[in-house]
C-alpha cells in the first residue's frame, strides 16, 4: 500500500523555499505535503510557514488522522469529498489560491482522479507546485501550457503558472 510518507529532503527544501520566495497568500496543498513529510508546525529546515498564510489541505490519507493538521492546516478536506466537489469548488470565487501543491503524489492518485483534478488546478490557483513528470502530464491534458523548471541543485522540480 502507498503511505505517501515523503522523505525526500531536497523536496521539503523546494516546497518551503518556494513557499518563501512566491510570498501566497492562500495555498491549497493538495495531498497535505505536511502531514505526509512529518512536519508537526509550520517550521523546518531553519524556515517558516508563516501564520498569515492560509493553508487549505486535501487529505488523500484520511484514514490516518492526526489532530495536530487541524492546527497547521486552516482547512482540511478529503480527497473523496474534493474530488467528488471540485467543479463547485473551482467555480467558488473564495477558493482561488495564490498556490497549488501537488507534491509527492506520484502513485497516490489515480489516472481518473488525475483527469478530474488537473483541468481546475490551474483555475483555482496562479500556480502549480510540482514535480518535472507530473508537469509534463497537466500539460499533455490541456490543463497547462507549459512549466518553469526549478532545481535544488540535486533535483529538478516545477513551477507550472496559470495562463494568462
Amino acid at each position: 500500500m502507498q503511505t505517501g510518507t515523503i522523505t525526500d529532503a531536497d523536496m521539503i527544501f523546494f516546497y518551503l523555499s518556494m513557499l518563501e520566495y512566491l510570498k501566497p497568500k492562500r495555498v491549497l496543498d493538495i495531498g497535505m505535503f505536511l502531514k505526509r513529510a512529518g512536519f508537526v508546525s509550520r517550521q523546518a529546515m531553519s524556515m517558516e510557514i508563516s501564520r498569515e498564510i492560509v493553508l487549505h489541505g486535501v487529505d488523500v490519507f484520511p484514514e490516518y488522522p492526526m489532530g495536530i493538521y487541524g492546527i497547521i492546516y486552516d482547512a482540511v478536506l478529503d480527497r473523496e469529498t474534493f474530488l467528488k466537489e471540485v467543479d463547485r469548488y473551482a467555480a467558488m470565487p473564495e477558493n482561488r489560491f495564490d498556490v497549488a501543491v501537488l507534491l509527492g503524489m506520484e502513485g497516490i492518485l489515480s489516472r481518473e482522479e488525475e483527469e478530474k483534478l488537473y483541468p481546475h488546478l490551474l483555475r483555482l490557483s496562479c500556480g502549480v507546485m510540482t514535480e518535472v513528470e507530473t508537469a509534463k502530464r497537466l500539460i499533455g491534458s490541456k490543463a497547462a501550457n507549459g512549466y518553469q523548471p526549478v532545481s535544488t541543485g540535486a533535483k529538478q522540480f516545477a513551477w507550472v503558472p496559470a495562463a494568462g
